[in-house]
C-alpha cells in the first residue's frame, strides 16, 4: 500500500497535460479489459484485443529500422549535413521527409539530430505529418482504391498537403509548452523543406496526377520491401548467432542495455501495442459519444453520413476510410482524402507510438496533426470547384 501510495504521490507531482492524456487512456485500457472479460458486450472488448494485435505490424514496419538506423544514419550524415547547414536545417528533417514516425522516421532523426528538440520536431511532428503521406498514405490508397477513385485521391492529397506546413509549425510551438524549446529561427528552418516538398509533390499532382501517383507506389513499394529484407537478416541474426557483413550491428548487444538492436526494436513495438490497447478503446467511446455532433459539423462542409463517418474513423486508421471511398459522393471523398493527409492515426498509431517513445511529444503532435486535418479540410472546401472540374476533364 506504502509503494502505491508513493507511487500515486509522484504522478501527481509530475503531471502534465501528456501525462493525462496516457492516464485517460489507461482507463480505457481497464475497460476493454473488463469488457473483454465479459464477453465484448460493450465492443471494447474488442478494441482492447485489436491494439494488442497491432503488435506484429509493428514490428514488421518498426523494429528492424530501429535497429539499423545507427547504419542508415553514417551513410545519410555526411551527404545530408552539409545540405542542412545550407538551409539552416537539422539534418534530421530527412528522416522526417522520407519516413512515417512509426516505420523508423523517429529512430532515424533521432539517430542524425544535431539538436534534441529538432530531432523530436522531425521525428514525431514532421514525420507524423509528411513522412506517412509519401511512403503510406499514397502507395497504400493506390493500391486499394477503385482505378476511377484515383483522380480524387491525387487532387485530395493535392489540397491536404498544402497545411502540412501549418501543421508542422503548429506542432513545433506547442513545443514550447512542454521540455524541448525549439526556437522560431530553428522551427521556421526545419519547416521549410516540408514546405518545399509539399510544393513539389503538389505541382506533380497537379500537372501529372498519374505519372505522380505511380512515383510513389513505386516508392512506397520500394520503402516496404527494404524494410522487410532488414527484418529477415535480423531474425535471422538474432535466431541463429550468424554475423551478416555490415548488417550485424542489428545483432550486436548495447553496452548499456545488453540488448541487441533488434531486441530494442521489438521492445519499442510492445510500449506501443500496450498503449494501443487503451487507445483504441477511447477512440470507440470518442466515436459513439460523439459522433452525432461530428456529423452536425461535417454538414457544414456539406458531407453526409457515410463522409462523415469516414472522417471520424479515419482519426484512429485510414483503412476504414479509404475502403468506404465507393459510397461517398465526389465532395466527400475529396474532402476525406484531403483530411487523412494530416489528421489519419492521430488517436491510434502515432498517438500509441508517441507515447511508446517520447509522452513529452504527445500534445505537440496531436495539434500539429488535427491543425494540418483541419486546415486541410478548410483548403478543399475552397478549392473544390476547381478540383472537381479537373477530375471531370
Amino acid at each position: 500500500m506504502e509503494q502505491f501510495i508513493q507511487s500515486l504521490l509522484k504522478w501527481w507531482d509530475d503531471i502534465s497535460i501528456n501525462s493525462v492524456i496516457i492516464f485517460i487512456m489507461m482507463i480505457f485500457m481497464v475497460l476493454g479489459g473488463i469488457d473483454k472479460i465479459r464477453g465484448n458486450k460493450l465492443g471494447y472488448g474488442r478494441e482492447f484485443e485489436e491494439g494488442f494485435k497491432t503488435m506484429g505490424s509493428l514490428v514488421l514496419a518498426v523494429a528492424a529500422v530501429i535497429a539499423v538506423a545507427p547504419f542508415f544514419s553514417e551513410i545519410l550524415s555526411p551527404v545530408i549535413t552539409p545540405v542542412a547547414r545550407a538551409i539552416g536545417a537539422d539534418p534530421s528533417f530527412i528522416a522526417g521527409l522520407l519516413l512515417g514516425s512509426d516505420m523508423g522516421g523517429y529512430s532515424l532523426a533521432s539517430e542524425m539530430a544535431k539538436d534534441t528538440a529538432a530531432g523530436k520536431f522531425n521525428g514525431l511532428i514532421t514525420a507524423g505529418i509528411m513522412g506517412p503521406t509519401i511512403t503510406f498514405t499514397i502507395p497504400f490508397a493506390f493500391s486499394v482504391i477503385n482505378i476511377k477513385d484515383r483522380p480524387f485521391l491525387a487532387c485530395g492529397v493535392l489540397s491536404g498537403l498544402v497545411s502540412v506546413p501549418l501543421g508542422c509549425f503548429a506542432g513545433g510551438l506547442v513545443m514550447k509548452l512542454v521540455s524541448y524549446d525549439i526556437s522560431i529561427r530553428a522551427l521556421i528552418f526545419n519547416t521549410l523543406p516540408v514546405a518545399v516538398i509539399s510544393a513539389l509533390v503538389i505541382l506533380a499532382l497537379w500537372i501529372f496526377p498519374k505519372q505522380a501517383i505511380k512515383g510513389f507506389s513505386v516508392t512506397g513499394t520500394a520503402v516496404t520491401g527494404i524494410i522487410t529484407a532488414l527484418v529477415i537478416a535480423g531474425v535471422f541474426q538474432q535466431v541463429t548467432g550468424i554475423m551478416l557483413p555490415v548488417l550485424n550491428v542489428m545483432a550486436l548487444p548495447d553496452e548499456t542495455t545488453g540488448l541487441t538492436g533488434l531486441e530494442s526494436g521489438i521492445l519499442v513495438c510492445g510500449e506501443i501495442s500496450i498503449v494501443l490497447a487503451g487507445a483504441f478503446p477511447m477512440m470507440k467511446w470518442i466515436t459513439d459519444t460523439f459522433g452525432g455532433r461530428l456529423e452536425g459539423l461535417g454538414r457544414r462542409f456539406q458531407l453526409n453520413r457515410d463522409e462523415c463517418a469516414g472522417m471520424i474513423a479515419c482519426l484512429a486508421n485510414i483503412i476504414p476510410m479509404i475502403t468506404a471511398l465507393d459510397k461517398m459522393g465526389p465532395r466527400g471523398k475529396l474532402m476525406n482524402l484531403a483530411f487523412c493527409v494530416g489528421g489519419f492515426a492521430v488517436f491510434g498509431d502515432f498517438l500509441g507510438f508517441t507515447a511508446g517513445v517520447d509522452e513529452e511529444m504527445i500534445l505537440p503532435m496531436i495539434l500539429g496533426k488535427l491543425t494540418a486535418g483541419a486546415g486541410a479540410l478548410v483548403t478543399a472546401n475552397l478549392m473544390i470547384p476547381r478540383l472537381l472540374e479537373k477530375i471531370e476533364r
